[in-house]
């Protein structure tokens, strides 16, 4: 086995662990807790973005989930831009919804816009 073998036999053990003669995989215990904090640190990272100026107005409603969810049309709280934003497809009202929420504010990034 050359050496270029063995280092992709390596990765891809890291990567997906070791098969097993049955066909099954596992990770060794060593392996998993290394990449674990790694892992959960990729996870923790905002995948969503909200421009700044729709965040700054779902910040100063006073139930801006309640008014999302509703779609009542009468969101008198939120600007004309502000309602095409996040009425302009559902992820965007999901991403609206996530800022809104305390739970998972966390995970939406403000960037400029």
């Amino acid at each position: 086995m050359s050496e270029e073998e063995r280092l992709l036999k390596f990765e891809n053990e890291l990567n997906f662990g070791i098969e097993t003669r049955d066909g099954t995989y596992y990770v060794p215990k060593d392996v998993a807790v290394k990449a674990a904090p790694e892992l959960l640190d990729e996870l923790a990272q905002p995948q969503l973005t909200i421009p700044k100026s729709i965040a700054d107005e779902i910040d100063c409603v006073v139930n801006p989930i309640g008014q999302i969810v509703l779609k009542s049309g009468i969101l008198s709280d939120f600007t004309v831009e502000a309602i095409s934003w996040i009425y302009k497809n559902n992820e965007n009202g999901y991403i609206a919804i996530a800022y809104a929420n305390p739970l998972t504010h966390d995970l939406v990034k403000v960037v400029e816009g």
